[in-house]
């Protein structure tokens, strides 16, 4: 519902998800307050901590941008107020219109109250947008989302009690606040690794040319863990590129034993027995100086499927490529259910193409996310359950070794889809139907929670306060939230 240029009365949230009208009513108990203030008041204490650990040029920008929120929230505010006048005198007009004709001098006055409050409200509107636009422009490449500033204006249109705009104000404040502190921290360190492993890195990915610099281009997916994402880096050597590897700032022990498993399932193939090859590349992982792992990824040239694989194949117009795209799509199908590997989504699927020449193409499906094994769960390549090829003893027997290999690897378990966590960054207020998923989910799977209920929602609040979707691992009989490595639940 459009207002005289005034945007819609009920704003979708920067995910595109419109919520429903009853949403905006929702109100919290006191007690569900004091949470949410007490969340905030650990993420800033740790963002604090944080900015210790940055240069003295880069703390001052964090400064800066503290005081530029505080600008765009006044400014907001004065929006905020001035349009409701407008909504307010608007609806009192469309009240007086339905009545006699003798209301016509009122009618005229809410007219003209109207217009005024149109008058008021335009420059403050035109002054937020400004005001997002010059953040966007100056702090944008250090958050994932493409637009970080914009959830300001719709945060102050909804129908909020006067403690509950105060907190919501102050999380997601605080929530742009440690994403950049974050951010910087996370490059600081990627620096850091790639000073101590270009040697390293060079011998695995480029065959030992060296290379003295790096530009590092996070990707605009998800972060967790505090503000840490997978990212793109070009090595160089004399102003020269040298290649471009990917960084993950996680082990990739499972990764590496999955794509091993590929490597040698891929030489049982012969003449007499071909098989549908199954995608490999180099994956190295590296040693941080406080002890915990990272990983050197080789570059997939390509671009993520974006849907499943039928959509990908219905876009293949050769039959003979489409033939074996999906033959091969269909093997690695088979070995990753059969192994247990899952959430293998449009993101995580690289379609790598090469052109042999220039009327012929080639293309290979390739997942780049291989840490997720959930036993037992649909690997999200295809949309529907279908008939796949048997698997030889020969491959099943590697399978089966490879599982026992990563038996006390700890693995990623995902509770709840991404897309919720991601839902819930622009609306904290969905942190109490997530918990009951949560909850719901791992009672399923066989676990009991070891923490009260109080203590997940503060979890999730703190990492979503960091602009984080949260991250859990299992093992052994345990499931741990990470980064603070806290056993959440136990299996029964």
């Amino acid at each position: 519902m459009e207002t005289a240029g005034l945007g819609p009365v009920t704003a979708p949230t920067p995910m595109g998800i419109c919520f429903p009208a009853h949403f905006d009513e929702v109100h919290f108990h006191q007690s569900d307050m004091l949470g949410i203030f007490a969340a905030i008041k650990s993420i800033r204490t740790e963002r604090q901590q944080n900015m210790n650990r940055l240069e003295p040029e880069e703390r001052r920008k964090v400064e800066e941008l503290d005081k530029d929120i505080d600008k765009l929230n006044a400014i907001t505010l004065e929006y905020s107020e001035a349009r409701n006048m407008y909504l307010q005198s608007n609806e009192k007009l469309c009240e007086l219109r339905e009545e006699e004709a003798q209301k016509v001098q009122e009618i005229a006055d809410a007219q003209k109250k109207k217009q005024e409050a149109l008058e008021i409200a335009k420059p403050w509107k035109q002054a937020m947008e400004d005001c997002c636009q010059r953040l966007c422009e100056q702090y944008g490449v250090f958050f994932s989302s493409p637009d970080p500033f914009r959830e300001w204006e719709h945060l102050l249109m909804l129908k909020l009690s006067e403690s509950e705009g105060e907190g919501r104000v102050a999380y997601l404040k605080e929530q742009l606040l440690s994403s950049l502190v974050n951010r910087k921290v996370c490059l600081k360190n990627m620096q850091v690794t790639f000073d101590q492993q270009r040697e390293i890195i060079a011998n695995d990915f480029f065959d030992r040319a060296p290379f003295n610099k790096e530009e590092f281009f996070p990707e605009k997916g998800e972060t967790h863990n505090r503000g840490k994402i997978a990212t793109r880096v070009v090595c160089s050597y004399q102003g020269k590129e040298i290649g471009k590897v990917f960084y993950k700032p996680r082990d990739a022990t499972i990764d590496i034993a999955v794509i091993q498993l590929f490597r040698d399932i891929n030489a049982l193939s012969t003449d007499e027995h071909p098989l549908p090859p199954l995608p490999v590349y180099k994956i190295s992982n590296c040693e941080l100086s406080d002890g915990s792992k990272a990983s050197i990824w080789e570059y997939i040239e390509g671009k993520p499927l974006g849907g499943n694989v039928d959509d990908f194949l219905q876009i293949i117009m050769d039959p003979e490529v489409k033939a074996r795209v999906k033959a091969s799509a269909e093997h690695l199908e088979s070995v990753c259910l059969a192994l247990g590997v899952s959430d293998l989504h449009g993101e995580n699927i690289i379609e790598r193409s090469t052109s042999p020449t220039p009327t012929s193409f080639k293309h290979e499906i390739v997942p780049v996310d291989l840490e997720n094994l959930q036993f037992g769960k649909d690997t999200g390549m295809f949309p529907l359950a279908k008939q796949l090829p048997l698997l030889s003893d020969q491959e099943r027997s590697l399978i089966g070794r490879c599982r026992e290999q990563l038996i006390d690897v700890p693995v990623r378990y995902v509770p709840v889809g991404t897309s919720h966590f991601e839902s819930a960054l622009s609306d904290y207020r969905t942190y109490k139907g997530i918990t009951d998923s949560i909850i719901t989910q791992m009672t399923t799977d066989g676990y009991n929670l070891r923490v009260p209920r109080e203590r997940l929602e503060f979890l999730i609040l703190h990492d979503l306060g960091c602009g984080d979707v949260p991250y859990c691992v299992v093992q052994g009989k345990m499931i741990y939230w990470e980064p603070l490595h806290e056993a959440v639940a136990e299996k029964k």
